[in-house]
């Protein structure tokens, strides 16, 4: 793997490592439920949103992800908030699309050089960033925050926080 992309890789991989940690704690049937907070959005919505942003870094990375990326931006999009009316596709397909979307994503990362990361033909991020590289951090640090929002609604629904869940992840690790 390039030596510039490992610590990104990194910090997806821990992503995927607590978000199938939270879900596992709850049931499927409660991944749209919301809490009392009108700023937290319900689990499968933040899952949904970070499958749209893996399927789209897959698209920038040279993928062929229209059709999951134009399925995803239906309900997740950064233009489509989060509503109650909403009937939002079922927990496992979106999870299907989170674990085939990761798979791709990993096996991107191992084949990427040097010069295509540096590649600056991209429409620049919030960041200012037109390059492959700058899209890998940015995703990744995107995605970290919406796991800290899926973190937040397991705490309040289960009563264990994400450094609970780390420390768990942590220890087995070792």
């Amino acid at each position: 793997m390039n030596r510039h992309i490992s610590s990104f890789y990194e910090i997806y991989k821990f992503n995927e490592e607590m978000i199938e940690a939270c879900l596992n704690l709850l049931e499927p049937n409660i991944y749209h439920e919301r809490i009392n907070n009108k700023f937290l959005n319900p689990i499968g919505y933040s899952l949904g949103h970070i499958t749209l942003y893996r399927n789209i870094l897959l698209e920038v990375l040279g993928n062929d992800r229209i059709a999951a990326v134009n399925f995803l931006k239906e309900y997740y999009g950064t233009d489509q908030a989060y509503s109650s009316s909403v009937e939002y596709p079922h927990p496992t397909k979106v999870l299907y699309q989170f674990k085939n979307a990761t798979d791709l994503l990993y096996l991107s990362f191992e084949n990427l050089e040097e010069a295509v990361l540096l590649n600056e033909n991209l429409n620049p991020l919030p960041t200012g960033t037109r390059h492959i590289l700058g899209y890998i951090a940015f995703y990744s640090w995107h995605e970290s925050y919406h796991l800290g929002q899926i973190g937040s609604v397991v705490k309040n629904l289960s009563g264990i926080s994400l450094r609970e869940l780390f420390y768990k992840w942590n220890k087995n690790q070792k």
